[in-house]
């Protein structure tokens, strides 16, 4: 499951970060706007050239006039007259002059159309800045936002692989839990059936003590004290070296020796280990069917006696 995610994650990762370059935004728009600029200033070139064209001619047009009127008076050919060369002349200047004002009036619309372009062109610059700024914050937002899910499908890879780790973990206290479970119930049936065979062998003593025999064996083995073979309850013989009963000062030597109880194992002197009661030997507490045997006094007072 996480290693499907982290697949998916990272060819969404891939498609993020593939955002195509605008390199030629810059140079197109600057193209655009040197072309209307140039293309305006070659109209404006032409119209300076046409009313340079046209003040030449008018020129020549002069020369050419002053030119016959001077080869009439030589050869005595009648030349035009003063009126009709001046009206031919004023027409031909009002002609001129109003094609140069045509030609100025294109000029100044020729040159307002340049102002015009340039503002355009300035403006397309603004707002193609604004766009390049607009998409550059896009593409680093796309970029961030690749960052972010690329981290979060890291996480969710290490969510993953803790999961499966702990599911592992699990599976093996379960296991453990249950082989545990197991022990515990074989140890619990073996200590019941030595339990069972402790009554069982208990039960058969005290019949054994009260059938026929029972005197010869109090002489014999209840003498002994069976439950001098149970000591693993037994306090230490070097753990005191006094009675265990607060107050008794009793201290142990060669005369005074010491008695340990049967019941707690504690050791004490004579005088207060010198109650007896029945035990059983399974689990040295008080049982009426038990064996008789030395016990302290606070042991014999708690059993109610």
């Amino acid at each position: 499951m996480g290693g499907g995610t982290k697949k998916k994650s990272r060819s969404n990762s891939a498609t993020r970060n593939d955002v195509p370059p605008r390199p030629e935004l810059e140079k197109t728009r600057q193209d655009i706007a040197a072309n209307v600029i140039l293309e305006l200033k070659l109209q404006n070139k032409e119209l300076n050239e046409r009313i340079q064209q046209l003040v030449s001619e008018r020129q020549v047009a002069g020369s050419v006039v002053s030119a016959t009127s001077s080869s009439c008076s030589d050869t005595g050919l009648s030349s035009p007259s003063a009126s009709d060369s001046k009206y031919s002349s004023a027409a031909d200047d009002a002609a001129a002059a109003a094609e140069i004002e045509a030609l100025k009036a294109a000029l100044r619309v020729a040159e307002a159309q340049l102002r015009t372009s340039a503002a355009t062109a300035s403006t397309l610059g603004a707002q193609t800045a604004r766009l390049d700024a607009d998409w550059r914050a896009a593409v680093a937002a796309e970029k961030a936002a690749c960052a972010r899910a690329a981290a979060a499908d890291a996480h969710a890879a290490q969510l993953a692989d803790r999961l499966r780790a702990a599911d592992v973990a699990l599976r093996q206290a379960a296991l453990d839990a249950e082989r545990a479970a197991k022990a515990a119930a074989d140890k619990d049936a073996a200590a019941a059936a030595a339990a069972a065979a402790l009554r069982s062998l208990e039960a058969g003593v005290v019949r054994v003590l009260r059938g026929p025999l029972a005197a010869t064996l109090r002489l014999g083995v209840v003498a002994k004290d069976l439950h001098r073979f149970a000591q693993d309850h037994w306090a230490a013989d070097a753990s005191t070296s006094a009675c265990s009963l607060p107050s008794c000062n009793a201290r142990f030597s060669v005369i005074q020796r010491k008695h340990h109880c049967r019941c707690c194992g504690l050791i004490f002197c004579a005088s207060h280990s010198a109650k007896r009661m029945k035990l059983s030997l399974a689990t040295h507490q008080y049982d009426v069917n038990g064996v008789e045997t030395r016990v302290c006094d606070g042991c014999f007072t708690a059993a109610g006696w």
